[in-house]
């Protein structure tokens, strides 16, 4: 059986992380410069000199510098844009995002003391990095398929059409979700009746096709802060500060892929487990 045109991967893949890999790990290792517009202006120099609310999730002991109740709100406003290159292929993606950067509250006290004269709390919310973003593009020509890629490893671990094809195979099945969708999809096939080795669906010397992918993620790293402090005869400043780290972070990724003259099977309705398809 043969067709001239076919959209090889209309199936999404579902992907579930279960730890932390090196890339999750390096995107929420990389805070940006964030806090409140005086603190941003200033390339973060008010960290040291205290007096402004961004000093509560950096450095305590600046909350001492209040002589008054202060309240701050920081409102974002950021365009985006990414460009995607393959080869002579040029992809632009662009979005403007609006949030909520920073916000909090100091409350001074004056003790009336000559001792201590101020004793400060404060309490804030920022936004210290923000992983909103998108991007994709198109890879042009191809010369092999995810298919087959998928049909290869599937082969190499020597995994049976029972174990990719039978009543629950996400927890009967020690098999790759992606061995199992593609196998349940058609998107790869055994080489023979009853044979436990696979093939995909570009036919190397007489197939053609091109493929796109499509990138989004979305998270955010959010600080929370709680923190008491005040000077000693206006030269000690101290300050105790309690934190909580907020991290979110999730990404979803697209992959299609589209061919001339693809290698279909020839196949019967979807047969059950004791069955066997094969390309002819």
């Amino acid at each position: 059986m043969n067709k001239h045109h076919l959209l090889a991967l209309a199936i999404t893949l579902p992907a579930c992380a279960y730890a932390q890999t090196a890339v999750d790990a390096y995107s929420a290792s990389q805070l940006d410069l964030r806090g409140s517009a005086r603190f941003m202006s200033m390339g973060g120099a008010f960290t040291a000199l205290g007096g402004d609310i961004s000093t509560l999730n950096q450095n305590p002991g600046g909350i001492g510098v209040y002589r008054s109740s202060d309240i701050s709100l920081t409102l974002d406003l950021e365009p985006q844009s990414t460009k995607s290159s393959v080869g002579s292929l040029t992809d632009k993606n662009s979005q403007t995002k609006f949030g909520v950067n920073n916000f909090g509250y100091i409350g001074s006290v004056n003790t009336g003391s000559s001792a201590m004269p101020f004793f400060n709390w404060g309490v804030s919310f920022s936004r210290a990095a923000s992983f909103d973003r998108r991007y994709g593009g198109r890879l042009g020509e191809i010369g092999t398929s995810y298919t087959n890629m998928v049909a290869d490893y599937t082969t190499y671990d020597g995994f049976t059409q029972g174990d990719l094809l039978n009543n629950n195979p996400y927890f009967d099945s020690d098999a790759p979700w992606s061995s199992i969708l593609m196998f349940d999809g058609f998107g790869i096939n055994p080489t023979g009746p009853g044979a436990n080795s696979y093939t995909g669906l570009f036919n190397y010397g007489s197939t053609t096709g091109e493929g796109w992918y499509d990138i989004e993620e979305k998270g955010h790293v959010d600080e929370y802060s709680l923190n008491f402090g005040g000077n000693v005869m206006n030269i000690l400043y101290w300050g105790i500060g309690f934190g909580i780290t907020d991290i979110d972070f999730k990404q979803y990724a697209y992959y299609g892929e589209a061919f001339n003259a693809p290698n279909v099977p020839s196949f019967t309705p979807k047969p059950t487990p004791d069955e066997a398809r094969y390309v002819q």
